[in-house]
């Protein structure tokens, strides 16, 4: 079922169960920082339990999980109660608990290779990943690597977010051109000529230098062992790398309600000049790197 859905995370897959609820994911560009949890009954990341063949996986400083630090190679299924079970696991499993099982006694090798974007050309999505396993009667050894990368959807490129008219979402009053209070009234410079400003004119569109989905690159490897020491005595071990890269990027940064005095060489009209509103600059804003590195 997980590879008939095309998908290439944990994080893909839990966040269709119909349960879950508005947990960090890749469409959260500001706030976000690039890791993907689930909310079951959208009671927050933090009170849903992500256990890792059935023990605690590593937990951010807030008690959630980054789903994306588990290599989809590694997973042999998943399993989810929707139940609360805070009398068994704890006040971090009110909303439910999630248990990833991982492969155990696999024998022989596996490759992967997937890839694929959206219908308007943009999002490119590639994975390719590696498994390759021995067992014994009484050992087993499983080696994995995994590569992920998920290029950006740009917030201008869809209708649903792209703003302007009708609905102007994410329209600024500080505009490009900038505009400035004279008279009482607000003004903007139009090809030398004043011209009282119309934010749904003048405004700023600031959706189109946002990220609609943001971009995402992982690389893994792992390790999964167990020795049968006797009948009744098992050693186990894991051994994960993980690494990810994201991105966030931001429209331009306004200066605002700044004054011109009446003697800049900038001021034609000879009269302070007040609430002058300008963008940081008119190529869109500047992009903010995360590069998060996790050990287990």
């Amino acid at each position: 079922d997980i590879e008939k859905q095309g998908v290439t995370s944990v994080a893909d897959i839990l966040q269709r169960v119909a349960a879950n609820g508005a947990a960090l994911n890749r469409t959260f560009n500001n706030g976000g920082d690039g890791s993907s949890g689930i909310a079951l009954r959208n009671l927050g990341a933090e009170r849903t339990l992500v256990l890792v063949n059935g023990r605690r996986w590593t937990t951010g400083l807030d008690g959630s999980v980054d789903l994306n630090t588990i290599p989809m190679a590694m997973v042999e299924r998943i399993d989810v109660l929707k139940d609360g079970a805070s009398t068994i696991y704890g006040s971090d499993a009110i909303a439910g608990v999630v248990n990833i099982v991982t492969k155990k006694d696999f024998e022989g090798a596996e490759a992967n290779f997937y890839k694929g974007q959206y219908s308007d050309g943009d999002g490119e999505r590639e994975a390719y990943d590696f498994t390759i396993g021995t067992t014994t009667d009484r050992a087993s050894l499983t080696l994995g690597a995994g590569y992920v990368k998920e290029q950006e959807v740009m917030a201008g490129d869809r209708a649903i977010s792209a703003g302007g008219p009708p609905f102007f979402g994410g329209q600024s009053s500080t505009g490009l051109p900038g505009s400035y209070i004279r008279a009482g009234n607000r003004y903007v410079i139009i090809d030398g000529v004043e011209t009282l400003f119309d934010p749904n004119v003048h405004g700023y569109n600031s959706s189109p230098d946002n990220y609609l989905l943001t971009p995402n690159e992982r690389t893994s490897l792992f390790a999964l062992g167990s020795y049968n020491l006797t009948d009744n005595i098992i050693f186990r071990t894991e051994a994960m790398y993980n690494e990810r890269k994201s991105e966030q990027l931001l429209a331009a940064m306004p200066v605002t309600n700044q004054r011109l005095s009446a003697n800049s060489m900038y001021n034609p009209y000879g009269v302070d000049l007040t609430g002058v509103n300008r963008r940081f600059n008119e190529s869109g804003g500047r992009s903010f790197n995360q590069n998060v590195k996790n050990w287990h």
